[in-house]
């Protein structure tokens, strides 16, 4: 019984012991089968250039983003105008594809929702946009919660302005 429960022990010590290098050369063999890919392949290896060059630039963009305190909903992000990244000064909305404030799709939520990450015309109110061919209008903000995105909807509704849908997508 006691041999049994030695080996045993053993066996659980060696797997615990071992299972992380065999994690990184698993780890190790994916990364280079994708470099090698991605080498061998002109088309790759372009557009893993463009898409580095382009994450680089929108990290630089959203580092300068200016963010200035409003009522009801705390920190909305300022007016910038970019090729990649757009803050409207009237209601700090992301631009969109199709973009229209009456009668449209209205988008709230977080930072998926704004967009963090992927330049205006990637988030989810202009892929919706270029989908549906609908008008949209993109109310999300970073670092947002639900409670914030219904302050937002409150103070446009009390505006004046009037959605066709309304989309929350919110952590």
């Amino acid at each position: 019984m006691k041999s049994k429960v030695l080996i045993i022990n053993f066996v659980i010590l060696v797997t615990f012991l071992l299972s992380p290098a065999i994690a990184l050369t698993f780890y190790k063999n994916i990364k280079s089968f994708y470099k090698n890919e991605i080498k061998n392949n002109p088309l790759l290896s372009h557009l893993q250039k463009y898409q580095i060059d382009e994450i680089k630039k929108m990290s630089d963009i959203s580092k300068s983003i200016e963010h200035q305190y409003k009522s009801f909903t705390s920190w909305e992000p300022k007016k910038i105008e970019s090729d990649l990244l757009n803050i409207d000064e009237f209601y700090n909305t992301r631009k969109s594809l199709n973009e229209k404030l009456n009668n449209s799709n209205w988008f709230f939520g977080g930072s998926t929702m704004y967009g963090a990450g992927v330049n205006d015309m990637e988030t989810i109110p202009s892929n919706y946009a270029s989908i549906t061919n609908e008008k949209v209008m993109n109310f999300g903000t970073g670092d947002w919660a639900s409670r914030q995105s219904l302050n937002k909807l409150i103070n446009v509704i009390g505006d004046g302005f009037k959605p066709k849908k309304i989309i929350f997508y919110d952590g």
